[in-house]
């Protein structure tokens, strides 16, 4: 295999192996598209594997996926179907650098670096539990944002909801030695350094990447 997937649906069929390879062919592409247009190269490069497993064991845009910081989408919108617009990255009328709802359904609110995306992800969830709906909510926070204020407030707010509705909130893990108190989440520090997996029950996902490669 030696042509990009750039749709979740034939993602999903590839092997490991397969999956690999298509990591292997994303870098490569985003190095030299990024350099010639102009971009965030090196924390995209951090974020390939991430976005392919993500998408490859979510339901994008069934499953609403947060982005913060919303500058490590790249890899989301080659998955999405946009990876002939990279040569307009970031240019007037072309593919926005971040997540753009008038782009694409398969991204879910524009979003930045503001370490919102814990807050809006328990809106989101809030709004699903009150339709009936049982498709998950899934914050992806890089390290930069995790220092933020706004992420503690949204952990706090989200801590009550698990307890209300019996969540689990699930940290995938990459940088970051420090350690945060997930209060209300667990009756234990978790580091973030270490990572849990999903079960069926979850409808809230915490994923923490770094910045970086």
């Amino acid at each position: 295999m030696n042509k990009i997937i750039d749709n979740i649906t034939d993602l999903k069929k590839c092997t490991p192996e397969e999956l690999s390879e298509q990591t292997r062919l994303i870098r490569a592409f985003l190095i030299q598209s990024v350099t010639e247009t102009g971009g965030h190269l090196s924390s995209n490069l951090g974020a390939v594997e991430l976005t392919a497993a993500m998408h490859y064991v979510f339901d994008s845009p069934k499953d609403s996926i947060i982005w913060d910081v919303g500058h490590q989408c790249y890899t989301h919108k080659i998955l999405t179907g946009r990876k002939d617009l990279f040569p307009t990255l970031r240019q007037k009328n072309g593919l926005s650098g971040y997540p753009s709802p008038a782009e694409s359904n398969h991204d879910a609110i524009h979003a930045g670096h503001s370490s919102s995306s814990i807050s809006v992800c328990t809106g989101i969830a809030t709004a699903k539990k009150l339709d009936g709906d049982p498709s998950r909510t899934i914050a992806v926070i890089g390290d930069g944002s995790f220092t933020g204020g706004d992420q503690v407030k949204g952990r706090n707010v989200c801590a009550g909801k698990y307890r209300c509705w019996q969540l689990s909130l699930t940290l995938f893990t990459s940088t970051c030695p420090q350690k945060f108190p997930l209060r209300g989440l667990d009756t234990a520090e978790i580091y973030l350094d270490s990572w849990c997996v999903l079960n069926d029950t979850d409808q809230i996902c915490l994923i923490q990447q770094g910045d970086g490669v």
